[in-house]
């Protein structure tokens, strides 16, 4: 019998990162009370949510475990175990990318109906307007729970990721990511390009 060969090419960090989380995750469930999973159950059943690649079924307790943990996971906010919690509503209004005088400023236009939340923002480097979203190719440049305002500063977090900040009519990718610490939710946009406005 022919022995498989070793990948050439080892798993990159991020992948490694993104294998852990799940690892983490798949633990904790298996760690979980029955009482918690029947939890994560009933709050599947009472909030329906269709998996991005399959709009025909919903989310059980497992995958939203999953889905809101692992996200948790990657920010290090720690595992939730009880969704149990007021449901909050959220909604995507609108966002933009203003570059002006040296300074880039992310502005989310979000409704959110209340609780406490983290925003996380990933961008990628400058593209073009016929260049296709890759997942990854974007960074987090992004994530804190304290927002005073819905005007935030990131240029240097963007600098020290790409080197340089894009600058007015340029194009980049983004994607957000809002979670609620009160009880796991996660409100993620896909991948959109947006251009640089001042």
């Amino acid at each position: 019998m022919r022995r498989k060969p070793n990948p050439s090419k080892p798993n990159s960090s991020s992948q490694n990162l993104r294998k852990s989380a799940m690892a983490l995750v798949q633990n904790a469930w298996i760690a979980l009370s029955d009482a918690n999973r029947a939890a994560w159950n009933t709050y599947a059943s009472t909030f329906p949510r269709a998996p991005k690649h399959n709009p025909s079924a919903n989310f059980n307790g497992f995958n939203y475990f999953t889905f809101y943990n692992l996200v948790r996971s990657r920010h290090s906010t720690g595992i939730t175990t009880d969704p149990s919690g007021v449901q909050r509503t959220f909604s995507f209004d609108s966002t933009s990318i203003t570059s002006e005088l040296g300074v880039l400023t992310w502005r989310p236009d979000v409704t959110i109906s209340g609780g406490n939340w983290i925003a996380f923002l990933k961008a990628s480097r400058q593209t073009t307007l016929s260049a296709f979203a890759k997942p990854n190719k974007l960074r987090d440049v992004f994530s804190r729970d304290d927002i005073a305002s819905f005007d935030v500063a990131i240029t240097s977090s963007y600098e020290d990721l790409f080197g340089a900040i894009p600058v007015e009519s340029d194009f980049i990718f983004i994607q957000e990511t809002w979670l609620n610490k009160g009880n796991g939710q996660v409100f993620s946009n896909p991948i959109a390009r947006v251009q640089i406005e001042v």
